[in-house]
C-alpha cells in the first residue's frame, strides 16, 4: 500500500500559545504532512509573524459571521486534496512526534487494506477518518 497523505484542518479564533505549541509540535511530527489548513476567524487577531513558519500551512480567513462548525470544516476540506484529513482544534498540541504515525497505524491493518483495495475504499476511509477526528478533536492536552 502507498504511505497516504495527510491534511490538517484546524479551525482557529484568537490563537494563543497553545496554538504556537501546535504548529511547533506539527512541525516535528515524523510522518509527513501534505499541508496543513488553518481556517482563522477575524484577520485581525491572526499575527502571523509571531507563529511558526511551515512550508506546509495555508491560511483561510473568515468573518465571525461566517463561522459555523460544521460549514467552516466542510469549507476547508474543499482546500484539500490528500487521503486522509485529521480535524484538531487549536489547543490540542501534539504529546510527541508520533501523533500523526500512531493515528495512521490501524491503516495498515491487513483486513482494512483489502476493503480498501476494493470498491468500498472511499467509504471505509471516510469512516475511519470521522472516527480518527472526533478522536482527536477530543483529546486535549
Amino acid at each position: 500500500m502507498e504511505k497516504l497523505t495527510v491534511d490538517i484542518i484546524i479551525p482557529v479564533y484568537r490563537p494563543d500559545e497553545k496554538y504556537i505549541r501546535l504548529l511547533q509540535g506539527l512541525k516535528k511530527q515524523i510522518y509527513p504532512i501534505h499541508k496543513i489548513i488553518i481556517m482563522n476567524t477575524e484577520r485581525k487577531y491572526y499575527e502571523e509573524d509571531r507563529y511558526p513558519q511551515l512550508f506546509n500551512i495555508e491560511v483561510h480567513h473568515i468573518q465571525k459571521s461566517e463561522f459555523d462548525h460544521g460549514g467552516t470544516r466542510n469549507q476547508a476540506v474543499q482546500y484539500s486534496n490528500s487521503d486522509i484529513i485529521f480535524f484538531l482544534t487549536q489547543d490540542a498540541v501534539p504529546p510527541d512526534r508520533h501523533l500523526v504515525e500512531n493515528i495512521l497505524k490501524p491503516f495498515e491493518d491487513e483486513w482494512l487494506q483489502l476493503f480498501m483495495e476494493d470498491k468500498f475504499q472511499s467509504q471505509v476511509v471516510t469512516l475511519l477518518n470521522v472516527l480518527v477526528a472526533t478522536l482527536i478533536i477530543h483529546k486535549k492536552v
